[in-house]
């Protein structure tokens, strides 16, 4: 079953380059190997969109979890998502581990699909 989010034209007009945020599934989603997504975090990277289910490859939590508001998703180094749980670093290009204890696995990607009024953003599952 698809779980998606529109994100309208002026919301990603907002969006800064290479930053990411979370966005809620109107249901979650469940991805490979049991993991539960109830979110997406969606970026622009490039100047193209990018989204991943917001779920670390370490351990299912999502990546923001308890993370400071003003951090969201992002590391400190404002180059990489990161789980403020485990400190799996992600890079925002195509979801690789860099560093961290699941090093070498991706993020669950999430589809982007354009439409008049902005991107659907979607998981199946």
């Amino acid at each position: 079953m698809r779980r998606e989010v529109v994100i309208g034209l002026r919301a990603l007009g907002e969006m800064e380059e290479g930053r990411f945020q979370r966005f809620m599934l109107p249901e979650p989603a469940w991805m490979p190997g049991g993991a539960l997504a109830t979110s997406v975090l969606v970026g622009k990277v490039g100047g193209a969109v990018r989204a991943y289910a917001n779920v670390c490859r370490h351990h299912p939590l999502p990546l923001d979890y308890d993370a400071p508001a003003e951090a969201g998703p992002m590391a400190a180094d404002g180059h990489h998502l990161e789980c403020h749980q485990h400190g799996a670093l992600y890079r925002p290009t195509d979801g690789l581990c860099t560093d961290g204890p699941c090093r070498g696995e991706r993020l669950f990607p999430a589809g982007v699909e354009e439409r008049e009024d902005g991107v659907a953003v979607f998981l199946d599952g």
